[in-house]
């Protein structure tokens, strides 16, 4: 209770999907030695049903029934995923059009899985210098921000890379804008739409 009155009572609705399912472990954890200062280390497909997460030296990809099934029964049962590789030092996945898993590592090195065969990831990419940062925009461009600040973004389906900006200390997405923080203490704000 507050000394100007009482607390307003708080109510969460289960028609806006705020009802907790539940909690389990599915991977190894990082044991506090993050490799990344940023990681994306989940993404889902709702066309094909499908996940794919990535912790510790782990990726998999697994059916989100399976999963759902598994939280709900608070992690009694074992999961299985439909795909699994060790993997040091992911810090980016995506799950590109329904098709393709795309994985970046702290190497700076992008690799592919085909989807429909699931076999032995491929290297598509090397950068060639130490990546700070990276983001996936719109299911077919890699944003990296390396270790000199340049930014760059690689085109996942033409193998395209390009120089986009220089000096940046930090950047972020919005829809289709690029916010770009530079060494030089300025922020701005560019328009993506004629990268797709």
């Amino acid at each position: 209770m507050t000394c100007i009155g009482s607390e307003i009572e708080t109510l969460t609705s289960e028609d806006f999907g705020f009802k907790k399912l539940g909690q389990a472990a599915i991977l190894p954890s990082y044991d506090e030695r993050l490799p990344f200062a940023s990681l994306q280390n989940l993404d889902i497909s709702n066309h094909r049903s499908l996940y794919v997460a990535c912790s510790g030296n782990k990726i998999v990809i697994g059916k989100l029934q399976q999963l759902r099934d598994y939280i709900q029964n608070d992690a009694k049962s074992e999961i299985s995923f439909i795909w699994e590789r060790e993997v040091d030092d992911v810090i980016a996945v995506k799950l590109i059009r329904d098709e393709k898993l795309v994985y970046v590592n702290k190497q700076s090195q992008v690799f592919e899985l085909d989807l429909n065969k699931l076999g032995e990831p491929s290297e598509v990419f090397n950068f060639d210098c130490d990546l700070v940062y990276v983001k996936f925009w719109r299911n077919s461009v890699l944003l990296a921000l390396d270790s000199n600040g340049q930014l760059r973004g690689l085109h996942l389906v033409q193998r395209q890379l390009t120089s986009l900006l220089e000096n940046v200390a930090a950047f972020d997405l919005f829809q289709d804008k690029l916010y770009a923080f530079f060494k030089s203490f300025s922020v701005q704000v560019f328009e993506l739409q004629s990268w797709n």
